[in-house]
């Protein structure tokens, strides 16, 4: 077994030259030899054995030039993993703030996950906020544009550019990231359900900007909630079972208000 713990060593400049007399110029040329003799004369080591005797003999202590290469490709994979998580951590809170500030956008309610796809630029696809779709727990879904955020910048530097029909998903309960050349393939890989809503017998699709009565007030489609009851072009009172959006539709199950 083996593990790397890294060590850093910290000290005003002004101070060390001050304690031990040398122009401040000249402090951070002393203070890296003086650590550089702990190290190749054994100090560090004794120190770390001395106060830790469970581990007494099985610790060393190198300079970065003084590790062989088989230690330097395991230090550089640690610390890519570490900016990876860092990015991917920044990202999904990234998200989640900017969701958190617009709950008009989702209407107020709780996301699951958001799934974004790429767009073109003269230099290649590159997965992007605008236009991504956030996801409920029963499949339906929004969409919402992540403008004035840093999301575009994180998935360049995370991803790269891409393919054209590639996508990247997040659960934001869990913060999984689910990355596929097929963007059709995301919704699967995050275990997002079928959205049941379809035209036809029961349920209306209308468009974003189309208004019913609700209570005797003119009201956007979009206000509509499960279980209100609307009237529409017919003159006739419905009950709006399930209220759901497929992109920039609306999708209601209607109801006769006799019919519970």
């Amino acid at each position: 077994m083996k593990v790397i713990i890294a060590l850093v060593f910290e000290h005003d400049a002004t101070d060390w030259a001050h304690e031990y007399d040398i122009a401040e110029t000249e402090a951070f040329t002393d203070f890296t030899a003086v650590l550089r003799r702990a190290v190749e004369d054994g100090g560090i080591r004794q120190a770390l054995d001395s106060s830790w005797p469970m581990m007494r003999g099985h610790t060393t202590a190198y300079t970065l030039d003084g590790l062989d290469s088989t230690t330097r490709e395991e230090i550089l994979h640690h610390l890519q993993d570490a900016r990876d998580a860092g990015q991917d951590t920044a990202l999904i809170g990234e998200i989640r703030d900017h969701l958190a500030a617009h709950p008009e956008d989702l209407y107020r309610r709780e996301p699951r996950w958001v799934i974004f796809h790429t767009i073109e630029w003269d230099n290649g696809h590159f997965l992007s906020g605008t236009g991504a779709t956030v996801y409920f727990d029963d499949g339906d879904q929004a969409p919402v544009d992540f403008d004035g955020t840093s999301v575009d910048d994180l998935l360049t530097d995370i991803y790269g550019a891409r393919g054209a029909v590639a996508a990247l998903g997040v659960d934001l309960r869990t913060g999984v990231l689910e990355f596929d050349d097929y963007g059709d393939n995301v919704p699967a890989l995050l275990g997002i359900p079928t959205n049941d809503h379809s035209d036809g017998d029961g349920c209306a699709i209308y468009a974003t900007d189309y208004t019913v009565i609700r209570d005797g007030v003119e009201v956007s489609i979009t206000d509509l909630c499960d279980g209100d009851v609307f009237i529409d072009y017919d003159d006739i009172p419905w009950l709006a079972a399930r209220v759901a959006r497929a992109g920039y539709d609306v999708h209601v199950d209607i109801k006769p208000t006799n019919a519970h």
